[in-house]
């Protein structure tokens, strides 16, 4: 298994849709090797979002390897440090959102602070955190989903390589 389930692997796929024009299946496939793209957004604004999505499946790659180990010293291994930057670059990416899709930008965005919090309250631990409750709740909900799958179309027609 890779990181926890859900919306950090909804934001890696939406990473490596922004480069690839194709879908990743998780946080794990951003560490794939690939040939370098171009990306041709349509507006400027869609250009900053784009650059904040990229950015954060840059801060979310770490915890996948965080997570491979099991559970991890936050202080030693990196943890919390990594945790931070995902919060950061997830603020970043609702902020960089266009109008059209920011409200989804956020629930999505809101969903992986839930799962962060239960990362760090596992101590790094992947599987364990995919079992809170808060989790599944955030992760199911209809909300997310619907959310995650337009931000998804978003990037797909305006952060794809032409």
């Amino acid at each position: 298994m890779g990181l926890v389930p859900g919306v950090l692997r909804v934001l890696g796929a939406v990473a490596a849709l922004a480069l690839l024009a194709g879908c990743g299946g998780s946080v794990a496939d951003a560490d794939t090797v690939r040939p370098p793209t171009t990306t041709r957004p349509v507006s400027p604004q869609a250009a900053s979002f784009c650059a904040a999505v990229q950015a954060n499946a840059d801060a979310i790659r770490p915890l996948n390897g965080l997570s491979l180990g099991g559970p991890v010293n936050a202080a030693g291994d990196g943890l919390a440090a990594a945790v931070s930057s995902a919060r950061l670059s997830g603020i970043a990416l609702a902020d960089a959102a266009p109008a059209e899709i920011r409200d989804d930008v956020q629930r999505v965005v809101d969903a992986m602070d839930v799962e962060l919090n239960a990362l760090v309250a596992a101590g790094g631990d992947a599987a364990k955190a995919a079992r809170d409750p808060a989790v599944t709740a955030a992760v199911n909900s209809p909300e997310v989903t619907a959310a995650g799958e337009r931000v998804t179309t978003y990037v797909q027609q305006n952060c794809s390589r032409r």
